[in-house]
């Protein structure tokens, strides 16, 4: 927590990022099963009193939430860690806390004719209602059941009819206070994990999404290439969203394009990628110190106070963390052979 509270949701994306990286390791290889289950035990645990904390939920008790509290942020992401935990073979523990908090948000979905749901009572950014999506049809998944694909459907097909942007084919990032586009362009970071979940929604608008994404955000530098933040040919400003852009390249759009390559069969990006990060890893000082080069020429993208060390994969805490969200990725098992 000191290490990551500087950042947004330091209190939350730390424990709930990687569930899914150890989830996707048993699923890839089941003899991790019995440890995976033991890590994300302990960080569902560590997770539950932020959300518990920021929601407020009746006696202070998740599972008898009435309604998301304009909170879509924390309750959708708890809510895809409890299903990974269930989908590696979790015990039901936390089933009542699973089951009212995927009533509430689908419940939400539907009171708001299936719009995006409020990050939190203050702002609405579109993505954050994807990872709600995904714990419903993670809940779906797990259970053998179709419940919610109809919620999923009606929302994405407002995001294509009203949330668009026509010059990129990309979902708008952000809303304004009417729950209408407020037309900022398209992110990186936005896109790239959003695209890490989107062909477990819908593999075929993923696709088409993908295509426009590397039409519009890809660079390659030389012998590397990553995504850019913002439109090529648009020089914006960077943020603790985006973390440094370097000569365009987006630290958390290509960071968390690891992920997206491999949820979209991109076999030419997943392996200049790899050979990227074996690169980093080959020389985890450089690396480190190239982070914090970068952070200094791009008016210090990340938050005052954050220790760069060489014992970090990209150099600080957090940035590990989105990388084993995105490195890990690995497509769900059917759910005849669900772990």
């Amino acid at each position: 927590m000191a290490e990551c509270r500087a950042f947004p949701e330091g209190d939350l994306f730390p424990y709930v990022f990687p569930v899914c990286g150890y989830a996707n390791i048993a699923i890839a290889n089941p003899t991790q099963s019995a440890h995976a289950r033991e890590q994300i035990l302990k960080l569902i645990n560590l997770a539950i009193p932020s959300v518990t904390q920021l929601v407020k939920p009746p006696s202070g008790a998740l599972d008898k939430l009435v309604n998301y509290q304009d909170h879509a942020v924390y309750l959708g992401q708890l809510n895809i860690a409890l299903g990974y935990y269930r989908l590696i073979g979790g015990d039901d523990r936390f089933e009542p806390i699973h089951e009212r908090v995927t009533h509430t948000l689908h419940d939400a979905l539907v009171a708001t004719d299936y719009k995006p749901l409020w990050s939190y009572p203050h702002a609405s950014w579109p993505f954050d209602t994807v990872p709600c999506l995904l714990s419903l049809k993670l809940r779906d998944h797990c259970q053998g059941t179709n419940q919610y694909g109809h919620a999923i459907e009606q929302h994405l097909q407002w995001v294509r009819k009203n949330a668009t942007d026509p010059q990129t084919g990309l979902p708008y990032s952000q809303l304004d206070s009417m729950g209408a586009a407020d037309h900022e362009l398209p992110r990186g970071c936005d896109i790239s994990l959003r695209l890490m979940l989107m062909p477990y929604l819908d593999a075929q608008y993923a696709d088409v999404l993908y295509q426009n994404y590397i039409s519009k955000y890809w660079r390659r530098l030389g012998p590397c290439g990553g995504f850019s933040e913002w439109p090529r040919g648009i020089d914006k400003f960077s943020d603790m969203d985006s973390g440094p852009i370097f000569l365009g390249i987006g630290m958390a759009a290509t960071g968390f394009g690891v992920g997206s390559a491999s949820a979209m069969g991109d076999v030419r990006r997943e392996r200049l990628f790899s050979a990227e990060l074996r690169l980093a890893r080959a020389s985890v000082l450089v690396a480190t110190n190239v982070t914090r080069i970068m952070n200094i020429f791009t008016k210090n993208s990340l938050p005052s106070g954050v220790n760069f060390s060489p014992e970090y994969f990209t150099g600080f805490l957090f940035g590990d963390v989105c990388l084993f969200h995105a490195a890990s990725w690995h497509p769900w098992p059917s759910v005849s052979n669900t772990l």
